[in-house]
């Protein structure tokens, strides 16, 4: 019995198995679909300007028009410092906070109070940055936040931004409200 239900279990697969294509079969269908593509690209965009491309193994390369009016677009890599959480960098960017405070606020603000961990609670404070919530709790509202908005790190940092902005009203130094875990500026 076993060997029947094993014969009919492996009968199917074996089945479908021997339907499919030979590669060769899918190799010429694949290069005309491509030709046509690339036929197609040079009919769309034959009015003006060149764009030359060159086949993988760069033996031919093809001229192509382009346009006008066509954009392009340039892309930078930043190298962004050595610090830890250096992964909310552009979190805080974002959050409104200064490239020259940026360092302080990852590398030893978050760092101290919450690991890098964008859900962290002791119960009394919240997120990346843990925002006391009975201290900052007026503020949070104000914004249409509600204290779960906390644990999301872009808030966590405009909060925090915000509170580092009422330090310095007060006449404090902007990092002052986290000196519970350490001198940070």
């Amino acid at each position: 019995m076993r060997f029947i239900i094993w014969l009919t279990l492996t009968a199917l697969p074996l089945g479908v198995l021997l339907q499919l294509p030979d590669p060769a079969e899918l190799e010429a269908p694949m290069t005309a679909q491509a030709e046509q593509g690339r036929l197609e690209l040079e009919r769309l965009w034959a009015d003006t300007g060149t764009l030359t491309s060159t086949t993988a193994n760069n033996d031919s390369s093809t001229t192509v028009a382009l346009p006008t009016g066509t954009t392009t677009t340039t892309t930078t890599t930043t190298t962004l410092p050595d610090v830890r959480c250096v992964e909310w960098w552009h979190a805080a960017e974002t959050a409104g906070w200064p490239a020259e405070r940026i360092p302080t606020l990852l590398n030893s603000i978050v760092w101290a109070e919450s690991r890098c961990l964008p859900d962290v609670t002791n119960g009394a404070d919240h997120g990346l940055t843990q925002i006391n919530w009975s201290t900052w709790a007026d503020l949070v509202n104000s914004l249409g936040l509600k204290q779960a908005h906390l644990y999301q790190p872009e808030l966590n940092l405009r909060v925090a931004f915000m509170v580092a902005q009422e330090a310095e009203n007060l006449g404090w130094r902007w990092c002052q409200p986290w000196d519970s875990s350490g001198n940070h500026c």
